[in-house]
């Protein structure tokens, strides 16, 4: 029987999870070409002792619907925000670093887009209240980080995101979502 071998931490950090590539998915390709079974459980988050002290930090935040605040553990530990953005998925959060002026945004926004609201509890009108709501009252400087690098440069401050993003241009919920829909449409083609 073939021993999975495990890495102590996951490599990239996810506000929302981890991707497929990731060593700790279920459905990771391993180097010999073969997946593990999708009943393989994925390994619990380990958040450090002040985060877990901390009611509706991390994952917890996003099961209560609440933000938190809590300070890493270690040496120089960075103050942490978890910021709950519902929208491309209920339950996803924002990391927001306020001494830093960084925010690690997941899927929730991109550079040069938002995320998209097409899988099972995805929600526009949420997706653009999280982001006038949680998002957009951070600094102008405060600098962005998606989950992914689809964008033409891989980090932006939000004040650059904010004049070139139709997305974040939009004058209401209304225009916001029509702006969605004209996405989808094109994608769709």
């Amino acid at each position: 029987m073939r021993r999975w071998r495990r890495r102590r931490s996951c490599r990239r950090l996810r506000a929302s999870g981890c991707n497929s590539s990731c060593w700790c998915s279920p459905t990771r390709t391993t180097t010999t070409g073969s997946r593990r079974p999708r009943s393989w459980p994925a390994p619990a988050p380990r958040w450090p002792p002040s985060a877990r002290a901390v009611p509706g930090w991390g994952w917890p935040a996003a099961a209560t619907g609440r933000s938190g605040t809590a300070r890493s553990s270690g040496q120089g530990g960075l103050l942490w925000r978890a910021l709950h953005t519902p929208g491309h998925e209920p339950h996803h959060i924002c990391l927001y670093l306020p001494e830093e002026h960084a925010l690690f945004t997941g899927d929730v926004l991109f550079i040069g887009r938002t995320g998209r609201t097409v899988a099972p509890g995805a929600d526009t009108r949420q997706l653009y209240r999280s982001l006038r709501s949680r998002v957009l009252v951070l600094p102008d400087r405060t600098r962005l980080y998606p989950g992914h690098d689809y964008g033409p440069v891989r980090s932006r401050t939000l004040g650059e995101e904010r004049a070139v993003n139709p997305w974040l241009q939009a004058e209401d919920e209304q225009a916001f979502v029509r702006v969605m829909q004209e996405y989808e449409r094109r994608r769709r083609g």
